[in-house]
């Protein structure tokens, strides 16, 4: 659903004071209308993972990275209160139920879905519940909790805020029971909403995809960091050439192949974007395991 409206009417500021790299589509296909409102990308056994956000049915569905098609769906066993992401790690599909545009939720889950079980046509799936951690209401220290991005890596998932100036990263056990993030760093960027996130653990690369004020797509690639000290990397920023794109996923097979995805996006006589997947390339980096 429409987040933030009638963005070119708000004056745009100077997105980061470095160099942008503009990059284009190698492929973009228009996706079913089952999956209008796409919020988040996984990539796994040949197949792209979405499913929809908020106003929508707790649906997971694989499409097909050759045409966009849908070729497998489940139904999950819970509510979608606010679907916003999905990560993986060998076992699981992390599904986040984190979106909180309003900033008024304060109990939040992460569904864990079996992958195997899948291919069966079967669902196993658990929960993983989590609050934010208080902060000062002062306008130096206030975080606004709400999410559009997460990853995994070893014990942990990350998630990232989606903010105008920054996002904060934070961090949660990836087991079942109720945990409190905790703060981990922080990156500020003019004009970005981080709204999905892809990690490559071999390559130590982070790709963070969102929008600015104005609609338009930017990525921002984390890579030569240590561990999961994402921040303390160099970054390049690259913005896409396709405009008024409500961009909300990002993954990729390889860790340079990437799939870039867009809800539908409608603002009566002035814009009608339809919900798209788009293939895009950023640089190869040398593994590091």
């Amino acid at each position: 659903m429409p987040k933030i409206l009638f963005f070119f009417l708000v004056p745009m500021l100077v997105f980061g004071q470095s160099k942008t790299v503009r990059i284009t589509s190698k492929k973009t296909l228009e996706l079913p209308e089952k999956v209008a409102e796409t919020s988040g990308l996984e990539a796994w056994n040949g197949w792209i993972f979405t499913h929809n956000d908020s106003g929508n049915k707790a649906f997971l569905y694989a499409l097909d990275p050759k045409d966009g098609k849908i070729l497998h769906e489940w139904k999950l066993p819970v509510r979608n209160r606010d679907f916003e992401d999905i990560t993986q790690d060998s076992t699981y599909f992390y599904v986040a139920d984190v979106g909180n545009n309003y900033n008024v939720r304060t109990h939040l889950n992460i569904y864990r879905v079996e992958k195997k079980p899948l291919l069966q046509n079967k669902i196993a799936i658990d929960s993983i519940s989590f609050h934010w951690p208080s902060v000062k209401s002062d306008s130096t220290k206030f975080i606004n909790y709400n999410c559009e991005a997460l990853v995994a890596s070893g014990d942990s998932l990350f998630l990232f805020t989606k903010e105008k100036h920054r996002t904060a990263v934070f961090s949660i056990p990836k087991v079942p029971g109720h945990h409190v993030a905790r703060y981990k760093s922080e990156f500020r960027q003019k004009n970005f909403f981080a709204t999905g996130a892809y990690f490559n653990e071999s390559l130590h690369r982070l790709v963070l995809c969102g929008y600015d004020n104005q609609l338009r797509t930017f990525i921002l690639d984390f890579s030569n960091f240590q561990s999961t000290n994402f921040f303390s990397a160099k970054v390049q920023k690259y913005r896409f050439t396709k405009s008024f794109r409500q961009t909300e996923g990002i993954t990729s097979f390889n860790g340079y192949d990437f799939y870039l995805s867009n809800e539908r996006f409608h603002l009566p006589l002035l814009v009608n974007k339809k919900q798209q997947l788009h293939k895009i390339k950023l640089p190869k980096l040398p593994r590091t395991d």
